[in-house]
């Protein structure tokens, strides 16, 4: 009897598939054009739970088959932005704030004169002379921004 273990061969390296391709619900938006609250409404009523999309603790990942499936529902939907191009983005400056909606603002391209609307969360802390970019252009007069909004007065 011998009380050495017997040699024991190296273990063989696992070797693991690829990582799939994870998409945070952020990452997805910007990825598809569209707003965030637009990819949940989506991902809520066209996605499998397991299958397209997981959470991770509060948020949500989207998997790469879930992707494609956001991508085929916007490219079939008419009238969507994907069949006409990609919504034109556009920097602007702020020309008014002080309007009674406190959704919207007046602004104009630089070097333009035209002035346009521009919807954003609230007014307030917007001052004339600010830089707003990037928009995103609805219509021939209205565009919407979705960014940061300035904490003070006049400060971004």
């Amino acid at each position: 009897m011998n009380p050495l273990p017997k040699k024991v061969s190296p273990a063989k390296k696992q070797v693991s598939p690829a990582a799939p391709i994870l998409y945070s619900e952020l990452a997805a938006s910007e990825r598809l054009g569209i707003s965030l609250d637009s990819v949940r409404m989506i991902r809520k009523t066209h996605l499998t739970s397991v299958k397209d999309y997981f959470r991770d603790g509060l948020s949500v990942q989207i998997r790469e088959c879930g992707m494609e499936k956001l991508e085929t529902l916007l490219g079939e939907q008419p009238g969507s932005s994907r069949d006409s191009g990609s919504p034109r983005l556009a920097a602007l400056v702020v020309e008014r704030s002080n309007i009674q909606n406190t959704g919207i603002l007046m602004a104009k391209e630089p070097g333009s004169e035209v002035v346009v609307r521009v919807r954003v969360r609230s007014n307030v802390n917007w001052m004339r002379g600010m830089l707003i970019s990037p928009c995103r252009e609805v219509s021939a007069t209205l565009f919407h921004y979705e960014g940061r909004q300035p904490r003070f007065r006049g400060k971004m």
